[in-house]
């Protein structure tokens, strides 16, 4: 099996079908919590591409 190697992480900032609010700030918490370097830490090139603008 092939283990992963490089991922982008791409947030998606919305509350938009969401049952509470706050939501959007899902993406900007995982990086505060330190998901890239997490994942850094096992091996897997990480690059982070941003936010998406949406509504």
């Amino acid at each position: 099996m092939t283990q992963l190697r490089n991922v982008s992480l791409i947030g998606a900032p919305t509350d938009i079908g969401a049952g509470a609010r706050g939501a959007s700030m899902g993406p900007e918490a995982m990086r505060v919590a330190g998901l890239a370097e997490a994942l850094r830490a096992r091996g897997v090139d990480v690059l982070d591409r941003g936010n998406l603008a949406g509504p």
